[in-house]
């Protein structure tokens, strides 16, 4: 029985001896470590709260990010489907997916951006006034679809999209985005990829959508984030929490 007892002994201390090992290989990995060491989803007034008092990334009284004034309502020529203007592009080498506080201000190389740095605190799903990239970035992330429209695009085109990714799943962000190019004021944004147009092709929109939604690293984080300035209508269940199907017929 001693020498019984000696054995147990050895194997616990192996296995101890073991998981230590693991643990140490795998020190410096973690999903916080991937994402700058900033904890996603968790509130800190050290770090992000999942507002913007001191206009970092967007003045919320300023209307020029999703308002379309007078003097520029002929700037968007007229959607043309005889000529379409249609093009998709999916970057080969995502950028570091790094949380930043509300301290540090983040910028993007690309316009729009598909991948790259971002808040904490992502979006509630649905459509806003106006939510600043550094927030949806952070749905890519998750696997959602970002729709993007110029103030100025033409509003039966801007109708026909927005039902389309509401049909569609529930992890998505409608949002107007100025820099938005005026020859194709139209996107759907994915993580890494996106789908440009001159007019609202429902075909092609949804093919991109089936095809490219939740092909992200975190799309098991289906759940909403606490970000809410501009929300005007939070996204519904289209078929289950976890968007199982897309674009239901």
């Amino acid at each position: 029985m001693k020498g019984a007892g000696t054995v147990l002994w050895l194997l616990l201390l192996e296995s101890s001896v073991c998981l230590a090992t693991s643990h140490k290989k795998h020190k410096g990995t973690s999903h916080d470590d991937i994402h700058g060491g900033v904890k996603m989803g968790v509130k800190s007034e050290a770090c992000d709260l999942g507002k913007d008092p001191k206009h970092v990334d967007w003045n919320y009284g300023d209307p020029y990010d999703f308002h379309c004034f007078a003097f520029e309502r002929n700037v968007i020529p007229p959607p043309n489907k005889e000529k379409p203007i249609i093009t998709q592009v999916c970057e080969k080498k995502l950028h570091k997916p790094t949380h930043k506080c509300m301290s540090e201000k983040i910028t993007y190389k690309d316009n729009p951006p598909l991948s790259g740095a971002h808040r904490p605190i992502w979006p509630k799903y649905g459509e806003y006034l106006y939510v600043p990239p550094q927030r949806w970035v952070h749905s890519l992330e998750h696997g959602a679809v970002v729709f993007l429209y110029h103030p100025c695009a033409d509003d039966e085109e801007v109708k026909k999209l927005k039902g389309l990714v509401r049909s569609c799943l529930r992890r998505h962000i409608i949002t107007p985005y100025r820099r938005l190019s005026k020859s194709q004021p139209l996107a759907l944004l994915t993580y890494g990829c996106k789908l440009s147009m001159n007019y609202a092709d429902v075909e092609k929109a949804k093919h991109f959508i089936k095809s490219h939604a939740l092909k992200s690293p975190e799309r098991g984080v289906y759940s909403d984030g606490e970000f809410t300035e501009g929300l005007l209508t939070p996204a519904t269940t289209v078929t289950d929490k976890h968007d199982r199907e897309l674009c239901p017929d």
